[in-house]
């Protein structure tokens, strides 16, 4: 169906006499094919089947599959789309195209010599309604989609292809396709088939996500997606001492099965062991982990709240900054950068750090939320990180302010995506216990590894610390 030029709305529907006008390569293909037909068929009838993205219960449709790994694995990106929300596209079910084709073949003496014909659903779901149906099959609650810029979006997908080097399967010219709608009319095939589809998109996407939930290792493999990201599926710490896993009727099959996806880590068990198939209980899905984590992370979350209530009450209790209670160095940086007055400069930041510590108090509370945690968590880190440069970019005349907002930064940094789990962190990170990667012969992350960064790390920030209050004049030598 992608030969036809997209309409620009969804209450507008393509038909067979629409404008033909592909817009990417792979349908042009698919013109010249047909105008080759055409020119070549002679008395041998020809139809050309302009057929919608064909998907079957366990999916099989690439651009589904890609959405419901991209909610499945909870990425950033899930809650993105550079289009209109409401931007639709038909599919078909595999059944229904395989019936069509019947039919077809069945009245083939009675269609004309040369026919194009479209087959899809008549209904074609928004993309953010493709998002929330997904997202309540797999989480019980609504999924929120955010649209962004165009231009954002083709940045995002150059730098990921360009500079990360990671074969992403958004592409460019998919942002530029992202508004087009292809609603069909198949009021055609109606007619000279009797052909109707028989599913719905809106209710086999609670059966792919089904299917996912079963097996996710063979499900992605089966959608040609990277199974390793899911490949700590089934793995959860043992059973209890003195449980048995073959009382619940467990026999020697399941305890020996090591079919390919079954990973495991040391003193791991596989989810089968003990656990009946859609049952997530006991903890072997990885959604039940990845709550018990986050509730023990609370809080930091409460932390950050406190945090932001702490950082904008602090003007209430600063000393007056004025150009006769500061340092001598203070008003010597001053005269020497040619900088704003000291007062005009403490008053600014005693601002921001009333706007910055109700915002880190608000992304506290966002943070708490499932529904919000994802832009909570980033919102309250970027706060952090703008604590850290407000006392730079307004050269602070007080010490007080610069060793409060460089703790306060420091910290909401610490407890918004470093203590709690990193929002669209990737599954596999999360969930693997490998620690050495393949290719590797020891794992680069242990403790014995990172402690010495961490450390070199903590000096660096105490020197430039030292040097800072130099340039800013709150001290008089290093």
């Amino acid at each position: 169906m992608l030969v036809h030029r997209p309409t620009d709305s969804p209450d507008e529907r393509i038909n067979e006499e629409s404008p033909i006008d592909p817009s990417w390569p792979y349908p042009e293909s698919k013109v010249r094919t047909e105008a080759m037909l055409r020119e070549r068929h002679g008395n041998i009838p020809v139809v050309f089947l302009r057929i919608a993205g064909v998907y079957e219960d366990e999916g099989h449709q690439p651009f589904i599959a890609q959405q419901i790994a991209r909610i499945y694995e909870h990425r950033l990106i899930a809650h993105l789309y550079p289009g209109m929300l409401c931007a639709g596209q038909s599919f078909v079910h595999l059944d229904d195209l395989t019936d069509a084709i019947a039919r077809l073949v069945d009245r083939r003496d009675e269609l004309p010599i040369e026919l194009p014909l479209l087959i899809g659903e008549p209904e074609a779901l928004g993309y953010a309604e493709v998002q929330d149906v997904i997202g309540r099959a797999l989480r019980g609650e609504r999924w929120d989609t955010l649209r962004i810029p165009q231009p954002v979006a083709k940045a995002g997908a150059w730098v990921q292809d360009k500079l990360l080097g990671e074969d992403s399967e958004i592409k460019p010219w998919m942002v530029e396709a992202s508004n087009d709608h292809y609603v069909l009319d198949i009021s055609r095939a109606r007619q000279l088939l009797d052909w109707e589809p028989v599913h719905q998109l809106r209710t086999t996407l609670p059966k792919m996500v089904a299917a996912l939930k079963r097996d996710p290792v063979a499900w992605y493999a089966a959608n040609k997606l990277n199974p390793s990201l899911v490949a700590w599926y089934g793995q959860r710490p043992g059973p209890p001492a003195g449980h048995d896993h073959r009382a619940e009727g467990e026999g020697d099959a399941a305890s020996e099965d090591r079919s390919p996806g079954k990973a495991r880590g040391p003193d791991r068990h596989d989810h089968n062991m003990a656990v009946a198939p859609g049952d997530h209980s006991m903890g072997g899905d990885h959604m039940a982990v990845m709550d018990a984590d986050g509730r023990k992370t609370r809080w930091a979350h409460y932390a950050n709240i406190g945090l932001g209530a702490w950082l904008a009450a602090s003007p209430l209790v600063y000393d007056a900054v004025t150009n006769e209670t500061v340092a001598a160095s203070v008003r010597a940086v001053t005269i020497d950068r040619g900088l704003a007055p000291i007062e005009w400069r403490a008053d600014l930041l005693m601002a921001s750090d009333i706007a910055s510590g109700t915002l880190l108090a608000l992304f506290g509370l966002l943070s708490l939320s499932r529904r919000t945690a994802w832009f909570g968590q980033w919102a309250a880190c970027f706060v952090g990180i703008w604590l850290l440069f407000a006392p730079l970019l307004f050269w602070s005349p007080s010490a007080a302010q610069y060793q409060n907002d460089l703790l306060v930064g420091t910290l909401a940094i610490a407890f918004s995506v470093l203590v709690p789990m990193m929002p669209g962190m990737s599954m596999a990170g999360m969930m693997d216990p490998k620690s050495i990667p393949p290719g590797w012969t020891y794992g680069p992350s242990t403790d014995a590894q990172r402690l010495p960064i961490a450390m070199l790390g903590l000096i660096g920030l105490l020197i430039s610390r030292m040097l800072t209050a130099y340039q800013l004049g709150h001290v008089d030598g290093v």
